[in-house]
């Protein structure tokens, strides 16, 4: 019939779709090692064409719905990996950058690493833009040996601490109290056992503690007898300064050293208790009392005696001196008046001067 259309056959059919199978045999190849991969079996092919095409859309949407479960699983895995190497990487730059995680002290000796943080405030993961360096500083600088405290932040995540102490140069007597004081005159702590050392002792003086040696800390308005008093420790100070760097350190090594406001400055002798007398006046000259000193025992050395005390204090007659001896190996002494011994450059018109008070002048 015109318009018809003849049913082919079964087999004809088949023969039609024989190159679309050899167009996919590498994919149903690639297809049979990914089931066998997963640990499974694909089914075997039907020998009818009906069953085939329904066995082929059966195994494509199994298939399907394994695919997706495993890629979504791997893109899950993928995800949680990637959130949590981001985190990682921020609290790496957190650490790394913009907080202290890293401390330097330098200069402390007396205080140790762990004094200097404890009292700084600053701790692991603070940020450097909140730290205040003048309020750390003032927090440092509590400690009883440090005079001054310098304070850094430095990027990425360094805190520097640079720290100046006090040095000790004396010890300070008074009101059953040993103070330590630095060269500058400032009472800066209590001395405890083992930090007094070969330190002279200054006696005469209130020991109060005066550590305003920088302006960060806050200090009071001195009054006038404080005024005068650091003057006065400052006059010894400069005393027992030159007398280190005198020849008398050996000869006369200081043990303490006595302000008083009437006699003023008696030196005592580490060595023998010899004591030195200089009174207010040539106290306050350290070189020419050092000068005096030395002549005065240097001649007690020659006559082979002991110097038990010597009064250089005459403002009156500043060459006579009254000074008291004793002869080895006895107890007994006798005290005499004196000319001061001359320096070999000085003028010889004044010597031998007669003697007063009924004092004897030796030859």
């Amino acid at each position: 019939m015109i318009g018809s259309r003849k049913k082919q056959p079964v087999n004809q059919r088949r023969a039609a779709q024989v190159p679309l199978r050899e167009r996919l045999g590498s994919l149903r190849e690639r297809s049979r090692a990914w089931w066998q991969g997963l640990g499974s079996e694909r089914p075997p092919e039907p020998d009818s064409d009906e069953v085939e095409v329904e066995a082929e859309s059966d195994d494509n949407g199994d298939g399907g719905w394994w695919s997706w479960v495993i890629w979504g699983t791997a893109a899950l895995c993928l995800g949680i990996v990637g959130l949590g190497m981001l985190n990682l990487r921020d609290f790496q730059t957190r650490i790394e950058t913009g907080v202290a995680s890293k401390f330097e002290v330098a200069g402390s000796k007396r205080v140790s690493q762990q004094q200097v943080l404890g009292a700084s405030g600053v701790r692991w993961g603070t940020p450097l833009t909140a730290i205040d360096r003048d309020t750390v500083s003032r927090a440092i600088e509590k400690l009883p040996w440090v005079r001054q405290a310098e304070v850094e932040a430095e990027l990425p995540n360094k805190v520097s601490f640079h720290v100046t102490e006090y040095v000790p140069y004396a010890l300070l007597l008074g009101h059953d109290k040993m103070m330590i004081v630095d060269k500058d005159g400032f009472v800066f702590k209590e001395a405890e056992l083992g930090e007094a050392g070969d330190l002279p002792v200054i006696t005469g003086f209130s020991p109060t503690v005066t550590r305003d040696a920088h302006a960060r800390l806050p200090t009071t308005e001195p009054t006038t007898d404080q005024v005068a008093e650091r003057r006065r420790l400052r006059t010894v100070l400069r005393l027992i300064e030159a007398h280190g760097q005198s020849q008398l350190v050996e000869r006369f090594p200081l043990s303490e050293v006595h302000w008083d406001p009437v006699l003023g400055i008696t030196l005592v002798s580490a060595r023998d208790g010899a004591e030195l007398r200089l009174g207010l006046a040539l106290g306050s000259d350290p070189n020419r009392a050092l000068a005096v000193a030395a002549r005065v025992l240097a001649q007690a050395d020659h006559s082979g005696e002991w110097l038990r005390y010597a009064l250089l204090d005459d403002e009156l007659r500043p060459d006579r001196v009254v000074v008291r001896t004793q002869a080895p190996g006895t107890m007994a002494g006798g005290a005499g008046a004196a000319a001061l011994p001359k320096s070999p450059t000085a003028d010889k018109k004044d010597a031998d001067q007669p003697a007063a008070d009924g004092d004897t002048q030796p030859d």
